[in-house]
């Protein structure tokens, strides 16, 4: 536990979310820290009201300490009203991607083994397609109206009515600490499904320094990013900390980007994946200039960073972070060393790049990241009931990336490619084995394998290589018709491409370092440019890729 007072008065408190929370409505209840676009503002003490409320429909059900609670609901006040009811009460709080249906939505729910389901109605279907497959799931809290049509059969359904009884827990600071369990955050896996990371709220505090806060309480941090990233919580434990505002958007518009700047007066973000490029690639306006921002955070750092810079007179800044290790490094203050680099290592973190067998790299060439910190807490706890995913993770007090880095000689760090077969697109971590799993399952697939191949923003697309059984007749288009039916939005393929075998290593594992070499060979089907002029011939795809190996 610490704070921090500077000559405003204003504290900087380094706890746990909730145990702020209550401070600042003690002692600044009328400060705002939600403003929600389009929607209400709320006070720190209107907040911990509404936390207090939603505690009482908690405790009704029963929810303890440890218990798991899953949370799909959209970036918005009701989304941390949610997450702080369910900290308050030592429970672990497991956010949902609210694109998730189907087999990925029951898998998370299953492997949570939530009780109980915080949700709204327009995710209600999607939860009552899947209810045979719930293993654990029992109640869904709806925050709104859920309609008197609904069929749920073995889920009940619990209405929270804002504006209801509050409850006593809210009279007296919660007794958390560091070490208690902030959120359970969903990352992609490579070699299985998406595992669990449980996120202590120390790892929360290496957030601190990163944005540059001003201890006047004047900020305020522009959150357009979903709840269940680290993204879209860290802000506001930011905000919270330094007794600024948090203005929430649902999802990233680049057209209403810097309107929603202005009008609320932002004075920072992060900007990831290609949100950057989105915005760079807007015509110039004469208002490019006029807002309050002091900086962006922006991960990739786009190539243009310092026309970006020009054009909107605004600092660029970078950071690498994982929700499993915090972020060990940042660029300074003063200025990013180029493009490329993810920044600098940062006071108490210590790191090693290593080669396959363990020893340190020189300067300059690449291995795999394995970071540390001197300060407890600052890394996951654990993968949620997966001790021998967690085993290979934490070995002799060091985390183990799975990314590689390489270093300059001047300090600064390099990513250089991901040791796992993880896919970045849409600001999102995506599984290479969860998106082959569902190809898996089309009639005539008999093979697949899902690589990343570089995209316009400067993210990642997906690319999937495909055999077809001997009896099978795939039609692309079809093919991708089913994928954007099943799958969510950010994870469906954009390429397919039909070979006769795939290669393999002499240990049988495919070599999909060569999938992605030969990036977009003329027998490379685009689904989204065959969409735009319907030109291209899903059949001649495959007739053509029939002779490539």
């Amino acid at each position: 536990m610490s704070q921090t007072a500077d000559t405003s008065g204003i504290e900087v408190l380094k706890l746990p979310l909730p145990r702020v929370i209550f401070r600042r409505a003690q002692s600044v209840p009328d400060r705002v820290l939600f403003e929600q676009v389009g929607g209400d503002t709320v006070t720190y003490a209107g907040f911990l009201e509404q936390i207090g409320g939603f505690i009482a429909t908690l405790e009704s059900e029963g929810v303890a300490r440890d218990d798991r609670v899953a949370v799909m609901v959209p970036q918005g006040v009701e989304a941390h009203t949610a997450w702080q009811a369910i900290a308050w009460l030592g429970a672990w709080d497991v956010p949902i991607n609210n694109e998730f249906h189907g087999e990925m939505l029951a898998y998370v729910l299953n492997n949570s083994k939530a009780r109980i389901a915080v949700t709204m109605s327009e995710f209600l279907p999607a939860f009552v397609a899947i209810q045979d497959r719930l293993e654990h799931l029992e109640t869904l809290i709806m925050l709104d109206d859920p309609g008197s049509e609904v069929r749920t059969h073995g889920l009940a359904i619990v209405r929270h009515r804002p504006g209801g009884p509050v409850s006593e827990t809210v009279a007296r600071e919660p007794e958390l600490e560091a070490s208690d369990v902030a959120t359970v955050i969903y990352t992609s896996g490579t070699t299985g499904p998406s595992k669990g990371v449980v996120v202590p709220w120390g790892e929360f505090y290496t957030a601190f320094g990163i944005y540059g806060c001003r201890r006047d309480g004047a900020d305020a941090m522009y959150t357009p990013f979903p709840i269940n990233h680290l993204s879209g919580k860290v802000p506001v434990f930011l905000m919270a900390c330094f007794a600024g505002r948090a203005v929430l958007r649902r999802r990233f518009s680049t057209h209403e980007f810097w309107s929603d700047v202005r009008e609320y007066g932002c004075t920072t973000t992060i900007l990831l994946g290609g949100t950057a490029s989105f915005l760079i690639n807007q015509p110039a306006s004469p208002d490019d200039r006029n807002h309050a921002m002091r900086n962006v955070v922006m991960v990739p750092v786009v190539e243009a960073y310092k026309a970006f810079e020009a054009r909107f007179n605004l600092p660029v800044m970078t950071i690498y972070g994982m929700s499993e290790c915090g972020f060990p490094f940042v660029s300074p203050h003063e200025g990013l060393a180029n493009a490329a680099s993810c920044g600098r290592l940062r006071e108490t973190w210590h790191v090693r790049i290593v080669d396959g067998e363990g020893r340190d790299v020189p300067v300059g060439e690449a291995g795999e990241l394995l970071v540390r910190c001197d300060t407890p807490h600052s890394v996951l706890r654990e993968y949620l009931d997966n001790p021998e995913a967690t085993a290979k993770a934490l070995k002799d007090g060091w985390f183990y990336t799975r990314d590689a880095f390489r270093c300059d000689a001047d300090g600064n760090y390099y990513f250089v490619d991901r040791l796992k077969d993880a896919i970045r697109r849409r600001g999102e971590n995506i599984s290479s084995f969860e998106v082959e799993s569902f190809l898996i399952r089309y009639p005539g697939v008999a093979e697949c394998a899902a690589v990343a191949v570089p995209s316009e923003t400067g993210e990642d697309e997906i690319k999937v290589v495909i055999t077809q059984a001997p009896d099978g007749q795939i039609d692309l288009q079809d093919l991708a018709a089913y994928c954007e039916r099943e799958m969510p939005r950010f994870m469906v393929p954009r390429y397919f491409q039909l070979k006769t075998a795939l290669p393999y290593t002499p240990t049988n594992k495919v070599r999909k370092a060569i999938l992605r070499e030969e990036g977009m060979a003329s027998d490379v089907w685009d689904r989204l440019a065959h969409r735009a002029n319907r030109k291209s011939s899903p059949q001649g795809a495959i007739q053509g890729a029939s002779n490539a190996q």
